[in-house]
């Protein structure tokens, strides 16, 4: 009688260590991953904005350039191509 509670304290015992051991590992090492994970996904999101604020700077900047020195019936619907892809940055 003795010798099967010791038993079953003993498995009781394991498992509270398994599961010490396994709510160690997901508090620290899972954690500390999503974080990594996390912060990635921030900077390529800031990055991403970062290239299409440029792109939109440079693509007004050309329109602008490229209305007063070329000339002709085809500069007005280029620009208004232009204007129109400056415009779907905003959509990005």
């Amino acid at each position: 009688m003795l010798d099967n509670i010791l038993d079953n304290i003993s498995a009781e015992l394991a498992t509270i260590k398994k599961n010490t051991q396994k709510t160690v590992i997901r508090f620290y090492v899972a954690s500390q991953s999503y974080s990594t994970s996390e912060t990635r996904r921030l900077m390529i999101a800031d990055i991403e904005k970062e290239t299409l604020a440029g792109l939109k700077k440079h693509s007004t900047s050309f329109s602008k350039k490229f209305s007063s020195t070329a000339k002709g019936n085809w500069v007005n619907k280029a620009k208004q191509s232009l204007t129109e892809t400056t415009q779907l940055f905003d959509q990005l």
